[in-house]
């Protein structure tokens, strides 16, 4: 099973290393990751290139004009090449997984 996991940020500079962090420290690692910039006017764009550098199965999207969640999601879904057996795991930019197991977890129930 294979998670696309949506991360849409808007101006979350302070919060954005420890939402790819608890995505990155997953145990499952069957994970695509869309991190989409929303033209916020902070850092939180440069933060994400950085943290995201030379990790091949992240995609970042800096948007020009202001898409909004569910316009963002749109824009993902329609130009990626999801399968239709991925699961898509929505994380906000300011949020993070609890711990190392949610994919596992998730995973675990959708196979039963």
């Amino acid at each position: 099973m294979k998670f696309i996991v949506i991360i849409c940020a808007y101006n979350c500079e302070k919060w954005i290393g420890k939402c790819i962090s608890s995505l990155i420290s997953q145990t499952y690692k069957s994970y695509d990751c869309f991190i989409i910039d929303d033209v916020s006017t902070d850092n939180t764009s440069l933060k994400i290139k950085n943290l995201i550098l030379g990790l091949d199965n992240f995609t970042f999207v800096q948007n020009k004009i202001k898409y909004y969640q569910t316009g963002n999601y749109d824009q993902i879904i329609r130009d990626s090449s999801i399968n239709d057996q991925d699961v898509i795991v929505q994380l906000d930019g300011d949020d993070w997984f609890p711990d190392e197991n949610v994919l596992n977890r998730l995973c675990k129930y959708y196979s039963e």
